[in-house]
């Protein structure tokens, strides 16, 4: 589907929501990612992480209390709620870009 997927780096919403696709995007469709020169000037940089970056220990509790108290909506992120015997299918329907987000039950 993409070969090519151009990322404005302006600030914009638009823009962070595209540099938070085009990871995902770029892997599903093996796709090449280019970035405008000129969107890295004034100090900005692209950085690439593994996982988010995430710090289990500070973060997962923090989640659990926005999610207590509202403040994050965590149904609107799963995509799937997958059974345990059915966990290969569930792999082949992320890879196929089917679901970007599968809750495996057990």
């Amino acid at each position: 589907m993409f070969k090519k997927i151009l990322v404005p780096l302006d600030g914009s919403k638009l823009a962070e929501k595209i540099l938070s696709r085009v990871e995902w995007l770029a892997k599903i469709h093996d796709a090449e990612v280019t970035l405008p020169a000129m969107s890295l000037r004034r100090g900005k940089s692209l950085v690439g992480v593994f996982m988010g970056a995430t710090r289990p220990r500070v973060d997962i509790p923090r989640y659990v209390e926005l999610w207590q108290r509202g403040l994050l909506d965590l149904d609107s992120m799963v995509s799937d709620v997958i059974p345990l015997d059915e966990v290969n299918a569930g792999f082949a329907a992320l890879s196929r870009g089917e679901v970007a987000r599968a809750v495996v039950a057990f």
